[in-house]
């Protein structure tokens, strides 16, 4: 396309590929974009560049617009640009002005110099100079050259020269000075202005240079010696000599002379391209020719040229023969001769339009309009139908929208097939929607679709048209899978090519009006029609936006995801670069966050922001900037540094003076400020070229612009504590939320609203009432998209089901539900909701009276703000930390004692290690409340599945020979097995890595086992092939109690530091339960055995004598003992006699005991607790 523009860098260059048709808009945005890139890639301060741009009040539409681009927002040292016009040919509304005005408040430094006529004192000094006398000398013709020409240089020039050829100013040889007759001068002619006296001068030359002159000037500024000769009809030698003599008289200059690169000819020939002096020179030379004359003269021109050259050369210079020939169009009768003449102003205007010069092209066009003979319309209606269609493009590039939309009316009324009226009103469409006009638009696209019979369904029975068209298009697709339509035949209807542009056309200006059913009726309907008579361009758009509709209308996310990637697949299948920035950026900005991480969605949005560069459809590769900016924000590690790298986005807005999305992207970016703490408050948005009162001035009434600061907004009352006003402000945004369904903004009003619902409650309370509702949809809605994409929701479904429970005191579901949040925002790399849960799981503690357990959470949640770089959350809540810190250190039993042992083993500092404290806080625990080994054991290994990244591995206990495997898990198998057998001697568990850690007592990690030379022949290696392996000591006091061991077969370097720091940890901890285990046990056992010796002396003294409850050796109790003996095997009745306290009672029992009845209940009776008269009585 340069060397097109530039044919002579072609010749450094050699030939260049063809580029990609595209449309006429997009041909242009794409021409602008490259020449400001190929200026920037050609300057430097080591290769500085000049332009220098005479007559800019002449200046086309085309090349201002291209000064606009090239101009706007430049930055780089090494280009100058200089313009000249004249100040009173341009007023305030001349478009010149314009452009100036934009292209210095875009940020370009623009220097205005206003060259004012030669004063008094300058022009004494310049007349002394050309007179080579004194200012004595000279003061009286400076005076009246003044008064003649103003002071205007050229003029000045000018009228000396005309001084000198009338003999009125001649050297005096006898002093070397210039004399002049001053009173001669006086009498001559006034001449009104430097035209005229040119003119006058002209006259005086020999009639053949006048005539060339003259002739030349109707050529224009520039002209060559051939053409010159061709247009007089004399002599080439005859022209020369012409030209000679104006050259001489200081009329003209040779080519070379203003660096034409053509200048020369062979054979020392002279000069072949002249200029005029001036274009007041040209002007002059015009006036000449009598005004009744011109057109015959121009009409002359054009048939002398095309009868002179050749088809191609008539071909390359079609603009130039039009432009001769123009002022005399109308004596061009002949048919024959009009129709040559059309079919090269045809020609020309193609030329300009692929140069996107359009105003030109339109000239052009309308020539051959003007030469169109009257019945074209009949005979010839094809070529005339294009012709006139071209022509309302270019009145709409042009900026001309009444004529544009006049001559589509006309079009419309002459059109004769369904065709050919729906490509007027795609056009109609097309302007429309330049103007904002979205409905307009809509209804110029469903004019068009009627004619080749689709008819948008009415607004009363909207939704049954829908559901009707997506559930055909599922029963057409059938049983074949979505992936397969891409090798679908190519649509070759024309009728039904037309009906997926307008339906294409059409899906935008109803997703701006936020027209719920239509965006989903049109890619149903899209998708129907490929299905029937196959893929074509607009199918790709057609498969993504119906994606978009699956997801977002019934929920089903993952069949909505793969029409996305058909889309996708088909769009760079066809190599189709014109719908290719509209593609990614729908795809990842409607379907593909739903299924996919954020960073790719983020690549999604950068491929569709440069192919929109490369294609020159700036609107979508404005969007996709726009979107990706969003992703960048939520997922970016650090805040800083967002805005440097985003620059390029506000760059190319500013250029393509795209003001809307301009202020939306300073929107976000102001987003990171303010998180940063680099607007005027933490909670403002204002500052730094940002305005919230100027943009809601602008887009306050536009839901879709304002959602966007609604939401942010939002985003950062939760971030920096203020929940009560965050749910006020979240209502605002529910208003607006509607027009940007679809795309992650409807996900994070649901997130950040819940928690600011939550936030604003106190644990154990009812939420109130109009709150209670959006809580319950907000998390249905964020557990249907965390089971679609846990990748991007899961970490926003845990925390509000935290919440959730937080507020119903399910106390350790919430524990275990903030625990997982964290982990789920770690993993994904959400740095912003790693901190807010933090910071909830925080408060969570505090609540339940645990303030330094509570303390420690808002100290990780600050840290992890500081991490992101938002300082002002992070400062916040350092200092009600700091606030905490004297109750926080009496109060040693909010502590529990697994937070005291764990603190001293991690990095509390490290966002990643704290996740790790609070699950090796819960593991701690868990193995502390074990007391049976097994049970301990089956808890172990649950937790070393949990966290270890480990796929297989075992917990031995014992050293050398003794030890045993005790237990084993796979959990490929899902084997989770207790033992307690030795080792097989056999290549079933790692032997050679067991006596390393058993002999050492260290740990050993090995980050791929496979490529270890060490180990890279080991049985156990070579059997089970692992890769990633660590085994680590469970010591207790200095004692190895056995070994944990671990291995991963996918990955290498799992076991890094942090997680080897955490598995110590966690091998420290279960090691003490494990002695504890052990201790029990023995204890256990050594009661049992205390236990079985008293039964045994307790039987064997039953055995002896049955009297284990008297002691005693003196011989009246061993004569009691002897008659006991005697009786107790007897069933007669037994008297027993003595005081109180005695033992009768005992010697009873040891009746009872040595008794046949012995094994028999004793039943005791105390009669002094009867009253007499029951004994009486029986």
């Amino acid at each position: 396309m340069i060397v097109d523009f530039l044919p002579e860098l072609g010749r450094i260059l050699g030939p260049q590929p063809a580029v990609a048709e595209l449309g006429p808009a997009e041909a242009q945005n794409r021409f602008s974009r490259l020449f400001r890139e190929f200026v920037g890639a050609t300057t430097g301060p080591e290769r500085p560049l000049v332009l220098f741009l005479d007559d800019l009040q002449w200046i086309d539409s085309a090349s201002r617009d291209l000064m606009r681009v090239v101009l706007s927002n430049w930055s780089s040292s090494g280009l100058l640009v200089v313009g000249a016009f004249r100040n009173n040919e341009v007023g305030p509304d001349h478009p010149l002005m314009e452009l100036i005005q934009d292209i210095s408040s875009s940020g370009t430094s623009v220097t205005r110099i206003r060259l004012e006529p030669l004063g008094q004192e300058s022009l004494d000094t310049f007349v002394a100079d050309a007179l080579r006398g004194d200012a004595e000398h000279g003061a009286p013709l400076a005076s009246l050259i003044a008064r003649k020409t103003g002071g205007n240089p050229f003029f000045v020039t000018q009228f000396m020269r005309s001084l000198a050829e009338r003999d009125l100013l001649v050297p005096d040889r006898s002093s070397g000075v210039w004399a002049y007759d001053l009173d001669g001068i006086e009498k001559q002619p006034s001449t009104p202005n430097v035209v005229d006296l040119l003119a006058g001068r002209i006259e005086r030359l020999p009639d053949a240079a006048c005539e060339a002159l003259k002739m030349a000037a109707c050529l224009g500024n520039r002209f060559d010696e051939r053409t010159l000769t061709i247009v007089s009809g004399g002599d080439r030698q005859h022209v020369r000599e012409a030209l000679r003599v104006a050259l001489a008289e200081g009329f003209l200059l040779r080519g070379d002379e203003v660096g034409d690169a053509n200048a020369g000819t062979p054979e020392g020939e002279g000069p072949s391209t002249y200029r005029f002096l001036h274009d007041r020179v040209q002007q002059a030379a015009y006036v000449l020719i009598p005004r009744s004359e011109r057109a015959k003269v121009h009409v002359g021109i054009g048939r002398s040229l095309f009868a002179e050259l050749s088809d191609a050369e008539c071909r390359e210079r079609a603009s130039e023969l039009i432009d001769y020939l123009r002022p005399g169009l109308h004596l061009v009768e002949e048919s024959d001769e009009a129709r040559t003449f059309f079919d090269l102003a045809l020609a020309a205007g193609q030329k300009a339009r692929g140069e996107t010069a359009y105003a030109e092209a339109l000239e052009y066009f309308r020539v051959g309009a003007q030469l169109s003979p009257s019945e074209a319309w009949d005979s010839e209606y094809r070529a005339t139908f294009d012709l006139h269609l071209v022509i309302a493009e270019c009145e709409y590039l042009s900026g001309h929208f009444d004529e544009g939309f006049l001559t589509l009316d006309d079009l419309a009324r002459r059109a004769m097939t369904p065709i050919d009226r729906a490509r007027v009103q795609i056009l109609r469409a097309a302007q429309y929607e330049t103007m904002s006009a979205y409905a307009d638009a809509v209804e110029a696209l469903r004019q068009g679709l009627a004619p080749l019979g689709i008819d948008f369904p009415e607004r009363d029975s909207l939704e049954s048209a829908v559901e009707r068209e997506i559930d055909a298009s599922q029963a057409e697709l059938g049983e074949r899978d979505i992936g397969e339509l891409i090798e679908l035949p190519a649509l070759d209807d024309a009728a039904v090519k037309m009906c997926m542009r307008l339906l294409a056309f059409a899906w935008a200006p109803s997703y701006l009006l936020a027209d719920v059913g239509m965006i989903s009726w049109i890619p149903a309907k899209m998708v129907r029609l490929s299905l029937a008579h196959g893929n074509t361009e607009e199918s790709a758009l057609g498969y993504v936006v119906h994606g978009f509709t699956l997801g977002t209308r019934r929920g089903d996310y993952e069949t909505g995801y793969e029409f996305g990637l058909l889309g996708v697949a088909l769009n760079e299948s066809l190599e189709d670069l014109r719908l290719r920035g509209k593609v990614h950026e729908l795809f990842g900005c409607f379907v593909k966050q739903w299924r996919a991480p954020l960073a790719d969605c983020i690549a999604s949005q950068r491929t569709a922001f440069n192919a929109g560069l490369e294609s020159g459809d700036f609107a979508y590769g404005s969007y996709g900037g726009f979107v990706e900016t969003w992703y960048a924000t939520l997922t970016r590690e650090r805040l800083d540094g967002l805005e440097a790298d985003y620059e390029p986005v506000m760059e190319f807005l500013r250029s393509i003076k795209n003001d809307a999305f301009l202020s939306a992207e300073r929107l976000m970016l102001n987003w990171s400020l303010a998180l940063r703490g680099r607007t005027d408050s933490p909670l403002s948005l204002d500052g730094v070229g940002f305005s919230e009162e100027d943009y809601l001035a602008g887009f306050g009434r536009a839901p879709f612009f304002r959602v966007f600061y609604d939401i942010i907004r939002l985003h950062l009352h939760v971030t920096m504590g203020r929940y009560d006003e965050a749910v006020r402000v979240a209502a605002a945004a529910e208003e607006v939320v509607h027009s940007v369904s679809g795309t992650i903004w409807p996900m994070l009003l649901c997130f950040y609203r819940a928690m600011a619902i939550a936030g604003s409650t106190a644990r154990g309370t009812t939420v109130p009432g109009p709150h209670r509702g959006a809580l319950s949809r907000d998390g249905a809605r964020l557990s249907e998209w965390a089971v679609n994409c846990p990748e991007n929701f899961a970490h926003a479904d845990l925390l509000v089901q935290a919440e959730v429970a937080r507020l119903e005191t399910r106390d350790q579901e919430a524990a275990d539900l903030y625990a997982a949040a964290l982990d789920a925002a770690r993993i994904r790399g959400f740095p912003g909701d790693i901190a807010l849960a933090n910071e909830r799981y925080g408060r969570y503690w505090l609540e339940r009276g645990q303030s330094r357990i509570g303390a420690f959470f808002l100290g990780e949640a600050a840290d992890a703000y500081q991490s992101w770089g938002a300082q002002p959350a992070a400062e916040r809540l350092r200092d009600e930390v700091a606030a905490r810190s004297p109750t926080a250190g009496t109060a040693s039993r909010d502590v529990s004692p697994a937070f005291d042992l764990l603190t001293p083993k991690l990095d509390l500092a490290s966002p990643s290690d704290s996740l790790d404290f609070q699950w090796a806080m819960r593991a701690a625990g868990a193995l502390a409340s074990e007391i049976e080994l097994d049970d301990l054991l089956r808890t172990l290994t649950k937790t070393l599945i949990e966290s270890a990244g480990a796929e297989r591995g075992g917990l031995f206990l014992g050293r050398g020979e003794d030890t045993t495997l005790r237990v084993w898990w796979d959990t490929h198998t899902g084997e989770v097995s207790l033992r307690a057998e030795p080792l097989d001697p056999s290549a079933e568990v790692p032997h050679s890595i067991l006596r390393y850690v058993d002999r050492t007592s260290s740990r050993f990690v090995l980050d791929d086992a496979m490529e270890d030379p060490a180990f890279v022949n080991d049985p156990y290696v070579l059997s089970h092939r692992p890769r990633s392996v660590a085994c680590l000591p469970v010591l207790h006091q200095g004692e190895l109690l056995g070994a944990v061991y671990l291995e991963n077969g996918l990955d290498r370097g799992v076991f890094t530091g942090g997680r080897l720091r955490l598995l110590e940890t966690l091998t420290a901890h279960a090691a003490i339960a494990i002695r504890n285990s052990q201790l029990f046990g023995e204890i256990a056992q050594l009661e049992e055995r205390l236990r079985a010796e008293n039964v045994y002396l307790q039987e064997a003294i039953q055995l002896q004598h049955g009297f284990e409850d008297i002691i005693g050796e003196s011989p009246a109790l061993m004569g009691v003992l002897e008659q006991v003996e005697q009786v107790a095997g007897t069933d007669s009745t037994v008297l027993i006699l003595g005081e109180t306290g005695t033992g009768k009672e005992l010697v009873a029992r040891a009746i009872h005991r040595l008794s046949p009845r012995g094994e028999r209940p004793l039943v005791t009776v105390n009669c002094g607790a009867i009253s007499p008269g029951l004994v009486e009585s029986e």
